[in-house]
């Protein structure tokens, strides 16, 4: 049996089921920055210090992992674990040269250095659910589901047009929002909106509920990850990082290559 290793974050991890599965599964050992493993000290990454996930995120996280049928254990990595694939070198990929998403990065960590020119390939793995749920929880009346965190929104403005007009058009009857009780009050405060909160005890639960939804409308955050993994119809909210002159939307490492996978589009001059 092959083993994964991974030091997070939580939705780093949901982008590399696709290259886990490629290669038939496995165990995933999430591990910090320095390993003392098998014939040496491992560096994973110069620029990523530490285990961001803790054994609270570990735990939320494993139910819905062990449930997709590629990963047959989650754990922290042990001294005397033999490492196979080291899915953390992703980071060199997209920091360093010129990257699709955060899938295509897990690709190229396993070797598969070709997928940004392999169509079958992509096709393959950004068209195909690497996520399954056993129970799908549905809510009366609510089949848009949304997210939004603090990060991940660099050059996006708080208050976006496109959340506006979700409102103005009564996401408040049709939507049910997902995350922490902070961001969940934020989004209120923010656009002026009550809108039904749905609380969770781990990520298969929260998958559940992301499965009875027709449409997930999220910025970069692990609930869109599920969403993907899914492959539930989603619009993520961009980053900003090109003139808009030149780009109506910013490239965004979550958004795979799939004509349900929309973004949300910038406009040129005032919002």
């Amino acid at each position: 049996m092959l083993t994964f290793l991974h030091s997070g974050t939580l939705g780093d991890i949901l982008s590399s089921l696709p290259a886990i599965r490629h290669l038939g599964g496995g165990e995933l050992l999430l591990g910090p920055q320095y390993l003392n493993i098998g014939l040496g000290k491992v560096l994973l990454n110069q620029n990523h210090l530490g285990v961001i996930m803790n054994e609270t995120q570990l735990n939320f996280l494993k139910p819905l992992l062990l449930n997709t049928g590629i990963v047959s254990d989650f754990r922290k990595v042990k001294s005397n674990d033999k490492i196979d694939y080291n899915l953390d070198d992703f980071r060199n990929f997209y920091e360093k040269n010129n990257f699709k998403s955060l899938i295509s990065s897990h690709f190229m960590a396993i070797g598969i250095t070709d997928f940004n020119e392999n169509k079958k390939l992509q096709r393959e793995n950004y068209l195909k659910p690497f996520l399954k749920v056993n129970n799908i929880r549905k809510i009366e009346g609510k089949y848009i589901g949304v997210s939004r965190t603090s990060r991940h929104r660099e050059g996006s403005p708080e208050d976006h047009y496109f959340w506006k007009k979700m409102v103005d058009d009564g996401l408040d009857d049709v939507g049910i929002f997902f995350g922490l009780p902070e961001e969940h009050e934020s989004f209120e405060k923010t656009f002026n909106i009550k809108i039904q909160h749905i609380q969770v005890n781990d990520a298969l639960e929260l998958a559940e509920y992301i499965a009875g939804v027709e449409l997930f409308v999220s910025n970069a955050t692990m609930a869109y990850w599920i969403a993907t993994g899914l492959q539930k119809t989603t619009i993520i909210e961009t980053r900003r990082i090109h003139p808009l002159e030149m780009h109506k939307w910013s490239r965004n490492e979550c958004n795979n290559n799939r004509p349900n996978g929309l973004v949300m589009p910038f406009i040129i001059g005032n919002y």
